[in-house]
Parts: structure tokens; sequence; C-alpha cells
């Protein structure tokens, strides 16, 4: 199969009422109702917004950049999560996204695999599609820990307390 230097990626919004739709792909199975988000007098809870599809963007991207390359270097991982903080100002009378704060946390196995972690994630920071296309800047605060890998799914959990350059 010879592959072509261009993809495509469609969407469908259909409307519902007031701020309301619901977000549909003919790639996906599973639509997506968003609404606009109550900071903005949207609708209480409930709904996804254009804001957090946006920073859910970015750290699902970052997640399957990582995993791309985990998986090119040999690096198994024990769990991988990224939590993503996103800055919304009023400049110049417009909204924008100011600032974007990543926190992805890796798990390995062994500590001798903490190396190719971090170099995984500077790969992933250089080579994140949707990262690579936004014109905001991107604060990436890495945590890397051991974490011996079990039958059972192991959670991990973020600190209350985040570093945030806003």
């Amino acid at each position: 199969m010879k592959k072509s230097g261009q993809f495509l990626f469609e969407t469908q919004l259909h409307w519902q009422q007031d701020a309301k739709g619901v977000l549909t792909s003919k790639a996906i199975t599973e639509p997506i109702k968003v609404a606009k988000p109550k900071v903005f007098k949207g609708i209480e809870g409930g709904l996804w917004s254009p804001e957090h599809l946006f920073i859910g963007s970015v750290s699902s991207c970052f997640m399957t950049t990582y995993l791309f390359y985990a998986k090119q270097k040999g690096l198994p991982l024990s769990g991988f999560e990224c939590e993503v903080i996103g800055q919304v100002e009023l400049k110049n009378n417009k909204l924008k996204f100011t600032e974007i704060n990543v926190y992805p946390k890796v798990a390995v196995e062994k500590a001798s695999m903490l190396d190719i972690a971090k170099q995984v994630n500077e790969l992933s920071k250089q080579n994140c599609l949707i990262t690579k296309a936004l014109n905001v800047i991107v604060y990436y605060h890495p945590s890397f820990e051991v974490q011996e890998h079990s039958v059972e799914k192991k959670e991990i959990h973020f600190d209350k307390k985040r570093e945030v350059f806003f």
C-alpha cells in the first residue's frame, strides 16, 4: 500500500438548540455532545465545550505521539497520563488561548528505562502534530516514575498542586 502525503479528517456538527450540538464523523461511531461552557454563559456542565476539546486534542495527540516513539524505542510503559491546562485571556478585545501547560506523567518498569522515557518525551514534544500547529506558548512539565507492571491496571493520580506559567 502506497502512502500519500495528504490526509483528510472530517467532522460534522449538528445544532440541536440554544448553544448545544452533536459532533459526529463518518469515521467514528460515537458522537460527542458539545455546548458553550458555563464560563461563557453556556450550560451548566455535562457537555464538552470547544475549549475542552481543543486542550483534549493536545493531550491525546501528545499521548499517541509518545506511545509511537515508546514503541519505536522498545520502551514498555507501566502507565501514562497527561493533564493539560489551557489559559484563555482577553487580548485586544478578543478571547485567545495564551498558554498551554502539558503535564505528562510516565511510569516505566525499571529505573534503567528512565533515560529512554525522557528521550521519548523530547521526541514527542518536537513531533506532536497538534502542538506544532498551534500559535500559542506550550510549556511541558513531565514527570517520570518507576512502577512495576502488574496484570491489573494501575492508575496514576496527579498531585493537586501544579506549577503553571500563567
